[in-house]
């Protein structure tokens, strides 16, 4: 199997490696990152030697990559439920456990998944309606159905398949995409008073699109709906005012509608408090203790069922809870896993070897890059209109030595010396890595030599010059950014860009905001300066068109930061009505391309890199239902558990 094969080639050079992670973990990745201000070349002719190099290299390891997943595919499918015995000698690759991919031999009901590797603190609100903010759509992926969600299962592509989930079935009634019918799947609510288990109705969805229309800043993802109505009991009809090619997938977008309940439209219960957290997902709510864990227990009535050993049927999910506990401290939350108190864990690149011999009994699993949107968005009213001027932003992109940071966090050519390749890329200005929809990123290091590719090569002389150009006259600049917020890695990354704009100049004052500060805020719309962060992981393309150049009124992203033009505008209306997925994803590079060029906001590469997914060898299905988004809850983690 290909975990055989990729730790085969780890052990054999882990004598010498134990040594280089000794020093490496002490010394710290942040200490790596500050070095790199250091690092790089200004020189043109060189610079783009070494950018064509890295790219030759990607290309290989990501055709490496992809032989081997279908190889992995292949052969989970000959050998499904065939355990790999231990072995004695310990220069021989590590014990890989049967892992079930979706056929449920041997599968039982029980057990609890225990990680921290999903939240870090509590959620801000509890109503995903309120609080868009990824905690808060992590309580209504799990406690709530969505209409429609993203097919999951061994060898379905992360977002590339949509099936029913509160609508078992839908039509589309017209030729011109614009009439939509749903039907209702025969399911019932959480067995929790005042609901008590009651039959979902269509009411209930159109009040929850009414509750998600007049609370959500997530509202314009369905400004192209005219109505959203009940034909009866079980059918619910929309009806759109023009052709829109995201909206199916919107209606299945773990962002956005949430079915709650009339009793919540209608006040009868308060879903920002957790004896209102009631309704039809595979999830319920369980217990949350301030600063140290969420509990969410199983749905025992879920729709969803399996056929178990001689043909016995299993209700998912098969877990009786998940269990999360809040650890942002990496080191702590490796520790955990070490020990057996936590069932999975994301090591940094620096740690794997080391953590497969602690843990020789675990699943080690080579995954692929991460698909986080990360950078700057920019104020374009404050530093005397600074921001306003495209060489200032592109100033800031130019400033980042995107090689050098996946080197220094991802150790690849470390990795690569051991005889493996680990797949790396640039993020754009619009989607990130990958991802969006199945995969309408475009590789700014295959287009290097056009301007909106070049513009995201680091060159501190270039970058210098460009923010002269623009007028900067060395005055501070606030940097608005989060600690202790998103992990420990997002700290040390921040910490690793901050001397690389100081390097081209900029006067940087560091503004540390609070999560809710910075995102849910009314000050957040005025605040100076740059605004350094994580962005939503969207499921569709729509939603980030939304995001960087839809309406202007919601609070988070206001419109001194949505930097556009006419001509983008324009292709933002073409690809939403482009229903051919090929011409669709013509108009999305071209707008990646042109938002490049003005640099509208400005990419950095936080976890542009493959690692490797270690978890308890008793989990089972891990890995083998996989989405991308904040799906998950429903999309990967019902078909979990754990042998006995």
């Amino acid at each position: 199997m290909r975990e055989q094969n990729y730790w085969d080639r780890i052990r054999r050079s882990q004598l010498s490696r134990r040594k280089m992670l000794g020093v490496s973990a002490k010394a710290g990745v942040g200490a790596a990152g500050l070095a790199l201000v250091g690092c790089g070349d200004d020189d043109d002719d060189e610079s783009a030697t070494a950018v064509a190099q890295t790219q030759t290299d990607q290309d290989q390891a990501q055709a490496q990559a992809q032989a081997d997943a279908q190889a992995q595919a292949d052969q989970a499918d000959a050998d499904t439920n065939k355990s790999t015995p231990a072995r004695e000698d310990d220069d021989e690759a590590p014990a890989v456990a049967a892992t079930s991919p979706g056929d449920w031999e041997g599968a039982i009901e029980g057990g609890e998944y225990i990680t921290t590797t999903i939240m870090t603190r509590e959620p801000p609100s509890l109503d995903p309606f309120i609080e868009t903010s990824f905690l808060a759509q992590y309580v209504g992926t799990h406690a709530y159905s969505r209409m429609l969600k993203a097919s999951t299962g061994p060898g379905v592509i992360a977002l590339s398949q949509i099936e029913g989930d509160a609508a078992e079935t839908y039509e589309i009634v017209n030729d011109e995409a614009t009439e939509f019918v749903f039907n209702i799947r025969d399911m019932s609510y959480h067995d929790i008073a005042p609901i008590s288990g009651r039959k979902l109705d269509a009411e209930d969805v159109t009040a929850s699109m009414e509750r998600f229309l007049a609370l959500s800043a997530n509202a314009p993802v369905f400004d192209m709906v005219d109505s959203f109505e009940a034909v009866d009991t079980s059918t619910v009809k929309a009806t759109l005012n023009k052709t829109t090619a995201a909206f199916i997938e919107n209606m299945s977008s773990p962002s956005s509608l949430f079915i709650q309940s009339k009793e919540a439209l209608a006040g009868d219960i308060d879903p920002t408090k957790e004896e209102g957290i009631i309704g039809t997902g595979p999830w319920q709510w369980g217990s949350l203790t301030p600063a140290t864990e969420l509990i969410y227990t199983r749905n025992p009535n879920w729709y969803k069922t399996v056929t178990g050993d001689g043909g016995k049927e299993l209700r998912l999910p098969l877990l009786d809870q998940i269990r999360y506990v809040f650890q942002p401290e990496y080191g702590t939350a490796l520790s955990l896993f070490v020990a057996g108190d936590t069932d999975d864990f994301n090591p940094l690149n620096r740690d794997i070897a080391t953590l497969a011999e602690q843990r020789p009994d675990s699943h080690q699993i080579p995954d692929e890059n991460g698909w986080l949107w990360s950078g700057w968005q920019f104020n374009q009213s404050s530093e005397n209109g600074l921001w306003q001027d495209p060489r200032a932003r592109i100033a800031v992109a130019k400033a980042i030595d995107r090689n050098g940071l996946l080197e220094a966090f991802g150790e690849l050519a470390t990795l690569k010396e051991q005889g493996f390749d680990i797949p790396a890329g640039w993020n754009t200005p619009t989607v990130p890595w990958g991802e969006g929809n199945g995969g309408m990123w475009l590789d700014p290091q295959a287009e290097i030599g056009q301007e909106w590719a070049d513009n995201l090569v680091y060159d501190v002389g270039d970058a210098t010059a460009l923010l002269d150009a623009a007028g900067y006259d060395g005055s501070p600049v606030d940097m608005n950014y989060l600690q202790s917020t998103y992990g420990t890695v997002y700290d040390q990354w921040t910490e690793a860009v901050i001397p690389m704009l100081q390097a081209i100049g900029l006067t940087i004052n560091s503004q540390i905001r609070e999560y809710a500060q910075q995102w849910s805020s009314e000050a957040s719309r005025d605040f100076p300066g740059l605004y350094y962060n994580y962005v939503t992981p969207f499921n569709t393309i729509g939603e980030y068109m939304n995001l960087w150049f839809g309406r202007t009124d919601d609070v988070r992203h206001s419109s001194q930061r949505k930097i556009t033009t006419p001509s983008i505008l324009d292709k933002v209306a073409a690809q939403e009505v482009a229903l051919d997925r090929a011409d669709r994803t013509a108009i999305i590079h071209d707008i990646i391309r042109e938002g490049s060029e003005i640099m509208h906001v400005a990419p950095t590469v936080i976890n542009r890199f493959g690692t490797v997914r270690f978890a308890n060898q008793r989990l089972r299905n891990f890995y083998h239902f996989e989405t991308n988004g904040y799906g998950f809850p429903t999309e990967d983690f019902v078909p979990l558990w754990k042998d006995a």
